[in-house]
């Protein structure tokens, strides 16, 4: 090991001094279980300040035993448990709130902290500290107070941990939605307002499950035979339209009180966990596009259209290796058939296109 990943080391293993010694102030830990992309995940929380923030939107993978956990995630803020960070990792949030322009890269990694043994980014605004140990696959979250996580880190909480510990084993996450069956279904991608969560939203309740609406995990070990993981059972809704759109939605909407300010959020495994399944081998990749007319169709695409609807979000979003990434999801692209989802008005024709193309291609 050279001097610098000696050094990377030691700043990894001070921010666990800093978590033992928050565990330490709040007399122990609480500890989940979880199985993610059919792994063992254990999360230790220094307190409970953060459980319900950070588990609600992955509970439905929540499992009472695990085995072995081959990711361990410890989890502590400052305020509850009163213990500062170690006084170096303090002096270095406080520089990268300074001079976040000359220390942090394009995706938020800590220019110098990073490399392939150490994995960091900083989130500046909310000000979250993400550290993974890729020899020990463990890894630490910090953030100053259980008040500055922001609503978006609940809906889709640990993604840059859980993004750096799935891409090492095989996974590549993916900015898309995913409906389907056991027997197979879709991942559905494109950029925003391309109509990826409502196509999701409206397969509740139909012949489909609910696997993911924006990050699922996408096993690459053999693209010939590619498989989706749920991630997280959060839905959202994206303003006054989606919700005249999705009425029987409303009264499950966890932050109606600020969607002024805020996207709606469901969390599906709360009100709705028959409507969600885990996993399925992945059959097709959907782009949709709306277009005005009643009825949903369906139509062919080429695996490099599909790809440029895929790629880009995904690498842009993700703290990663941007050129194994890229070379993942275009192996799968290239496996599966491709295909435009022609979004029609009528609501309810959704999902029954969605199901009647997945028949016909079984």
């Amino acid at each position: 090991m050279n001097h610098l990943d000696q050094d990377r080391l030691a700043y990894f293993n001070m921010a666990e001094e800093g978590f033992n010694r928050a565990i330490d102030s709040m007399g122990g830990a609480t500890v989940k279980r979880f199985r993610i992309a059919g792994k063992s995940v254990e999360m230790k929380f220094a307190g409970p300040a953060l459980v319900r923030k950070l588990t609600a939107a992955i509970g439905h993978l929540e499992v009472e035993k695990a085995g072995e956990p081959e990711l361990t995630i410890q989890i502590f803020d400052s305020v509850s448990t009163k213990t500062p960070l170690p006084l170096m990792l303090s002096s270095l949030v406080d520089l990268l709130q300074l001079r976040w322009f000359e220390r942090l890269g394009i995706r938020k990694e800590i220019n110098g902290f990073h490399s392939d043994l150490i994995r960091t980014i900083f989130h500046l605004g909310p000000d979250i500290l993400s550290l993974y140990n890729t020899q020990t696959n463990s890894a630490v979250y910090w953030i100053k107070s259980v008040d500055d996580v922001p609503y978006y880190e609940e809906g889709y909480p640990l993604t840059p941990i859980l993004n750096w510990w799935l891409e090492q084993n095989g996974f590549q996450l993916v900015h898309a939605a995913s409906v389907g069956k056991e027997e197979g279904g879709v991942i559905i991608c494109g950029k925003g307002g391309s109509g990826k969560s409502s196509t999701a939203l409206s397969c509740i309740n139909s012949r489909l499950k609910f696997l993911g609406d924006d990050y699922c995990a996408l096993d690459t070990s053999n693209p010939y035979e590619p498989r989706i993981w749920s991630l997280y059972s959060t839905s959202k809704l994206k303003g006054p339209d989606d919700i005249a759109r999705f009425p029987r939605f409303r009264d499950l909407i966890s932050n109606l009180d600020r969607l002024g300010e805020e996207k709606a959020l469901l969390f599906l495994n709360e009100h709705l966990p028959e409507c969600l399944i885990e996993s399925f081998p992945l059959k097709t990749i959907f782009v949709p596009q709306i277009t005005g007319l009643p009825d949903t169709t369906v139509s062919d695409i080429s695996s490099i259209a599909a790809l440029r609807a895929l790629a880009p979000s995904t690498m842009f979003q993700l703290p990663g290796d941007g050129p194994a990434s890229f070379k993942k999801m275009s192996g799968v692209v290239k496996s599966v058939a491709c295909h435009h989802l022609d979004l029609g008005t009528t609501i309810e024709g959704i999902p029954d296109a969605i199901a009647d193309f997945l028949n016909d291609i079984e």
